[in-house]
């Protein structure tokens, strides 16, 4: 019974894509059903996760694991994707094959957090991969979003491939792919074989480098963003370098713990992360298309992420889940903003956004605060994600890690503001915007990613306490 409630969340989400492929086929406007039943089962699926706190363990010989960890960022996952669902409300893209894949990449997503075998892990990695290629060239008629699909899956692949390779040199070095068992045999006094180990743990780190967008792998990442429909980069943006950024954790802090091996994974994710997080401030600085500015703002946003690695085990899970629930509320807020602007004015540049706060008030305030929230400035969600996460890391004396960190936030601020200004300096000549009448599901987006960057900044007592229960099993 207890494997039931330990798979209870992927297996949910599974049948309910099933379930969209049948209404596909025997429905006409199948979309107008296969809608609002996504959003049921992810509704289904939040209300769900809180009652399986109660039920942690693991499953079929300890190859899934259902802890706080995975079960808070399966949580954080499924409101992403309601968020990007209401996104699309009204899109042509909104159809039942579109959420088909959105539930069967959030399943991808689970497989991947709670995974404690490397098979498990490599199954997660390739339904979270697979159904995000076709996502990325959904909009079949626009040659950038086939290019965008067409250039994700040929660098996927090659993630994917370099990925098992570090798999089969781990297990050619420890014998098993089960996470900690090859902890344990690397602690026996006798393991001798270091070499293979040390070159699997490379080849891993360069196929979740891919994965996640670390600096040098991180070169798809402004055209894929770019060509793909906005609600999707908006989606990939928020979850799809956050799931491998936790699988990451859950790998090298259950397997690769040793005192040892750690003294070598740990300058890999400390020169990693800094450069990660200056080329996509440095590179962001120069861009006018949002989408690509936004593009290269997540590039540096897992460098920050990443660097909470170097903080001790307990408190870089909890920092980096507290950081991640910031980032979701802030990114998709942004985006949803631009999507907006893009599908009813069809603007999409910076200097496009002269004067939006006379024309569009509102928007100009979300997209403002989402904006000074990304950059990390106080009292919003981005500033104590950042606050917690540097301070973890500051724990363990990492002073430059978190000095870098600290001056790539700076910078950040001047394409984040740039932004800022533009809207709100008026212009004589600025022609004012055409927008169309707002949709309730935008508002709705706006009201619930506004209240979790004001209320992740302002009362973080409740959000600290729930991340200060996270832990690995």
């Amino acid at each position: 019974m207890n494997t039931l409630w330990i798979i209870s969340l992927p297996l949910m989400l599974f049948v309910g894509a099933i379930i969209v492929i049948l209404l596909d086929a025997f429905f006409a406007q199948s979309a107008q059903k296969s809608y609002p039943f996504t959003i049921l089962v992810l509704v289904a699926a939040l209300l769900t996760a809180p009652f399986l706190w109660a039920h942690q363990g693991a499953a079929f010989d300890g190859m899934i694991v259902l802890d706080s960890f995975s079960l808070l960022a399966s949580f954080l996952f499924c409101l992403a994707g309601v968020i990007t669902l209401l996104l699309l409300h009204d899109s042509p893209l909104s159809t039942a094959p579109f959420h088909c894949l959105l539930l069967l990449t959030l399943v991808g997503m689970m497989l991947l957090v709670s995974g404690a075998n490397f098979l498990v892990l490599f199954i997660g990695l390739e339904i979270l991969s697979l159904s995000v290629y076709v996502l990325a060239a959904f909009a079949k008629r626009d040659p950038l979003s086939a290019e965008s699909g067409m250039k994700y899956f040929l660098l996927g692949s090659f993630a994917s491939a370099f990925f098992l390779y570090g798999v089969a040199f781990i297990y050619g070095a420890t014998g098993s792919i089960q996470l900690n068992i090859v902890a344990e045999a690397i602690a026996k006094s006798d393991f001798a074989n270091r070499t293979y180990l040390y070159l699997g743990l490379v080849f891993l780190l360069v196929g979740y480098g891919f994965k996640i967008s670390l600096a040098p792998f991180h070169m798809w990442t402004p055209d894929v963003y770019e060509g793909a429909p906005t609600p999707v980069t908006a989606f990939m943006a928020a979850t799809v370098k956050a799931a491998a950024l936790a699988s990451l954790i859950r790998v090298f802090l259950v397997a690769f713990p040793s005192e040892t091996v750690s003294q070598f994974w740990m300058p890999m994710i400390w020169i990693l992360a800094v450069v990660t997080m200056s080329v996509g401030n440095l590179t962001a600085i120069w861009q006018n298309n949002l989408k690509r500015l936004l593009a290269y703002s997540s590039i540096a946003h897992a460098g920050y992420m990443l660097l909470g690695l170097l903080a001790a085990p307990d408190q870089a899970q909890q920092s980096i889940v507290y950081y991640f629930a910031a980032y979701i509320f802030m990114n998709l807020g942004a985006f949803a903003v631009v999507a907006y602007l893009e599908k009813s004015a069809g603007i999409l540049n910076v200097d496009q956004y002269q004067s939006l706060a006379y024309t569009r008030p509102v928007l100009a305030f979300c997209m403002m605060l989402f904006l000074v929230s990304l950059g990390g400035m106080p009292p919003t969600a981005g500033f104590f994600g950042k606050f917690y996460l540097f301070r973890a890391v500051l724990q363990e004396e990492h002073v430059w890690a978190v000095v870098f960190a600290v001056l790539n936030s700076a910078i950040s601020f001047y394409y984040y503001l740039r932004i800022v200004i533009a809207m709100f300096i008026p212009e004589k000549e600025a022609a004012v915007v055409p927008v169309s009448r707002i949709a309730l599901p935008l508002i709705v987006t706006l009201i619930l990613t506004v209240w979790g960057t004001i209320s992740l900044g302002l009362f973080p007592g409740f959000f600290l306490e729930l991340a200060r229960a996270v832990s690995l099993l």
